[in-house]
């Protein structure tokens, strides 16, 4: 009964611990936009200087 508690709980650390881990790879809705406002700044200027 005990190994079976014990069982559960640890899949379930193990299972947030990876939600987590997941999480922190993700960037924020901020940083794809800066992300995409810098990509566009980096094309306009790349147009301009004929690259």
């Amino acid at each position: 009964m005990n190994s079976g508690i014990l069982t559960i709980i640890a899949v379930a650390l193990i299972a947030i611990a990876g939600i987590l881990f997941y999480q922190s790879q993700q960037k924020s809705p901020a940083e794809e936009v800066a992300d995409s406002v810098s990509q566009a700044a980096q094309d306009i200027g790349d147009a301009a200087t004929g690259n």
